[in-house]
């Protein structure tokens, strides 16, 4: 699977863990 190899890239990873991050903050302060 090419999306299992492009997950499993360690800085995919951190990219994505930071925008899970960056959007829950978000969705957190949104009103």
């Amino acid at each position: 699977l090419g999306l299992y190899r492009l997950v499993w890239h360690p800085p995919l990873v951190r990219l994505a863990l930071f925008a899970c991050i960056f959007s829950g903050l978000v969705l957190s302060t949104a009103p």
